[in-house]
């Protein structure tokens, strides 16, 4: 279902940047035809590609291919917004009797506008994000865990773009910042165990004094439950599929409760988030206790908020790839896309996430992050 949505999505991109830049141009029908059929193909790369490469082809092909076809594929994309964005602006001014372009000058400034933003974008994606420190503040916090800090990784989609030597650079920068406990949200990887030895090593080398915990994402999934539920405890990571840890601080307490990713819920087969399960035997909430949930999506978050959570960690969103996607993107994700939220008295963290999904590494204002996450007394 989500590639034949991709793909009625990227194609109805590529018909209007065909229609509106290419169509007007003073060539033979047949030359116009022809580059007609071929946006429409770069727009449908995602698509094209694992058709024509399936079964972990991409993570074979050099790594230079992945960036030209994948700059190609997201200029075809930005197209779209530029050309919108000219015919809005030609249209407002026609009023006043002013012509802004010709069916050339305007395929030539919207084209290299559209290069230009694809290729700072796609530099932004796969660089190594900085850490970020973000206080985040608790309702009745417990003394003892004043400051402490959790590391939080998401959607880092290991596979084709995101490999060994950036995954390595990643979990030194998560051991620089010393934190007291490394979570992972979800969307850890796009392929199979088997296809991802070498990039899942350096898993191993994460220290933090409490741990290291991981849920799925919808990803995870995709690229095979039952085998990842096995690799992920190898990695030295606890996996928490509706299930919870608990993880003593001094007198304090933290209830880490992980949920199975919110995809079931779409016909998906797998377990569905279960709260309820996940919670089932934990200790009851007093004042030496905070309860954080794990969940990839940032979905749900009024649900876990009325079971008296009292944070909630996620990912899913990338931050919406592009400022100003984001409230776009927000309006599929319960209105949440990046940031902190105030939910019904719950503190949401939803973070842009490490790495992105290598069919759109495109990031253009919204920076990838590794989220040091340091617990506070609510004012």
């Amino acid at each position: 279902m989500f590639f034949i949505s991709l793909t009625a999505i990227m194609s109805a991109l590529g018909l209007y940047v065909a229609l509106r830049l290419i169509r007007p141009l003073p060539l033979s029908w047949w030359l116009r035809l022809a580059l007609c059929i071929l946006v429409l193909a770069c727009a449908n790369k995602v698509v094209l590609l694992r058709w024509l490469a399936p079964g972990g082809v991409l993570l074979k092909l050099p790594y230079a291919v992945l960036l030209i076809t994948a700059w190609v594929h997201i200029t075809v994309v930005l197209m779209f917004f530029a050309g919108l964005a000219a015919d809005v602006l030609g249209l407002a001014l026609r009023r006043t009797g002013m012509r802004l372009f010709t069916p050339v000058s305007r395929l030539a400034v919207v084209g290299l506008i559209s290069a230009l933003l694809a290729g700072i974008g796609i530099h932004n994606a796969v660089d190594v994000p900085r850490v970020e420190e973000l206080r985040v503040p608790v309702r009745q916090l417990p003394a003892d865990l004043d400051g402490f800090r959790i590391a939080l990784l998401t959607d880092l989609h290991l596979g084709p773009l995101f490999g060994e030597v950036w995954m390595r650079e990643v979990v030194r920068l998560v051991n620089q910042a010393d934190p007291d406990l490394v979570v992972f949200g979800g969307d850890i990887v796009d392929d199979s165990p088997g296809m991802l030895t070498a990039a899942m090593a350096p898993f191993r080398q994460l220290r933090a004094p409490h741990g290291a915990y991981v849920v799925m994402g919808n990803h995870e999934y995709y690229a095979g439950l039952e085998a990842w539920k096995q690799a992920f405890p190898a990695l030295g990571l606890r996996l928490l599929l509706n299930q919870h840890a608990v993880i003593a601080v001094q007198q304090a307490r933290i209830v880490l409760a992980g949920l199975a990713d919110r995809v079931t819920l779409r016909g998906y087969p797998g377990e569905k988030p279960d709260l309820d399960k996940a919670l089932a035997g934990a200790p009851e909430q007093d004042g030496n206790t905070v309860r954080i949930v794990l969940e990839h999506q940032p979905a749900g978050a009024a649900e876990n908020a009325a079971r008296g959570m009292d944070v909630q960690l996620s990912g899913h969103t990338h931050g919406g790839l592009v400022l100003f996607l984001q409230p776009l993107v927000a309006r599929f994700n319960s209105g949440f896309v990046s940031g902190q939220y105030d939910v019904q008295g719950m503190r949401l963290i939803v973070s842009n996430g490490t790495g992105l999904w290598s069919g759109m590494p495109l990031r253009l204002g919204v920076p990838g992050q590794i989220l040091i996450l340091k617990l506070a007394p609510a004012e």
